[in-house]
């Protein structure tokens, strides 16, 4: 939830075989379903073969027979050539009218991909030596056409470590030193930046917990106060949005993208 101030700064992962439609997660996360099945992140559609139709894996420009195909099987499709469809790990089929080829709403494959870098973000640590902070889990969610990309639930621990370093400068890159949380805030913002390529829309970020006992010593008491209630501190550890490309670090420190920092 976003705190009533205007910030100042307002691959996919392709499956390396193809497998049947029928599945279940028994993973705790956000699943899309399709029909039933569960929609994984890099596929396109889907194929049932009307009738038996070869399988081959693609060698160069060489179809090698692999088995026939039995009407009634269903098929996950992540990729396609002229007149072929591929079921991931270099496998395809003829696309003529032995197999039905169909594909889901474009809402559906966008909520795919909003929930694979939503765990991506999740995963990105902020490492202090041999430290390693996770802020838990992130969410991202498109509301009239913007995206609002959201960690608001930091485990207190991290919370506490992560305004204690607020001040820690022990990195050295580009003949100064910055702090862990910036070249933290860095990545986070080269997922958003990967993320929106994909689905071109305008984002905001907030990052941080409400009403807590926690907050950073150094920062200016004008805005420690700003930021308090009777609740406790609602200190913003991310704040930004899309229109400048750039990200607001515990209110103080603008955050841009370094192109040559990442692959």
């Amino acid at each position: 939830m976003f705190r009533g101030i205007k910030p100042i700064i307002c691959a996919l992962v392709l499956a390396l075989g193809f497998s049947f439609l029928p599945s279940v997660s028994n993973k705790a996360e956000a699943v899309v379903y399709w029909d039933g099945a569960e929609l994984k992140p890099g596929q396109i559609g889907r194929l049932t073969v009307l009738k038996q139709t070869p399988l081959y894996k693609l060698v160069g420009n060489k179809k090698v027979f692999v088995r026939n195909l039995k009407p009634g099987q269903t098929f996950r499709i992540y990729t396609f050539k002229p007149g072929m469809l591929g079921l991931g790990g270099g496998y395809y089929i003829n696309r003529d009218g032995r197999v039905k080829y169909e594909t889901p709403s474009k809402a559906k494959l966008e909520q795919v991909v909003l929930d694979q870098y939503a765990k991506k973000l999740s995963s990105i640590q902020i490492i202090n030596g041999n430290e390693k902070i996770s802020l838990g889990k992130w969410t991202i969610r498109e509301v009239d056409g913007e995206l609002y990309i959201e960690a608001n639930n930091i485990p207190q621990k991290s919370l506490k470590r992560i305004f204690a370093m607020y001040d820690t400068m022990n990195i050295k890159r580009d003949g100064r030193y910055i702090k862990p949380l910036e070249i933290w805030a860095e990545k986070v913002l080269n997922e958003i930046e990967k993320l929106t390529k994909i689905v071109n829309k305008p984002w905001s970020i907030d990052v941080g917990n409400n009403c807590v006992a926690e907050y950073p010593k150094t920062l200016p008491t004008d805005l420690i106060v700003g930021y308090s209630g009777s609740c406790g501190y609602s200190i913003p550890v991310l704040t930004g949005s899309s229109e400048e490309a750039s990200l607001l670090l515990l209110l103080t420190e603008e955050v841009v993208i370094n192109p040559d920092a990442f692959d």
